[in-house]
């Protein structure tokens, strides 16, 4: 194989190589850069807080619970375009057994 064969193959191989790391780069970086993300929460002030709720129409009175959430990030990147909702609430029973406490949410 002469000279010119290898060049022209070593020229194409890195062709190559540069269109799949221009077509690829974000996919290869988000392997090994990606956000780690926690939501912290305690059953206590400030991040949990009972008041009561009044419906304006009937005038009752209900208990209401505001939770304030913290979203802590171990990861390496930064989180953008996060959103967080509640997927399910579990009740804490007897003997720590855990029971859903709804099935649905608004």
């Amino acid at each position: 194989m002469s000279a010119e064969w290898v060049t022209a193959i070593a020229t194409i191989a890195a062709v190559i190589v540069a269109l799949a790391l221009a077509v690829f780069h974000e996919e290869m970086r988000n392997l090994r850069w990606r956000p780690k993300l926690e939501l912290l929460l305690e059953n206590r002030s400030p991040d949990c807080h009972l008041t009561a709720m009044r419906n304006e129409q009937s005038g009752v009175h209900a208990p209401c619970y505001y939770f304030r959430t913290r979203v802590k990030n171990d990861g390496n990147a930064i989180a953008e375009t996060v959103e967080v909702y509640i997927e399910q609430v579990l009740q804490k029973m007897v003997m720590k057994r855990l029971k859903r406490w709804r099935t649905s949410f608004p």
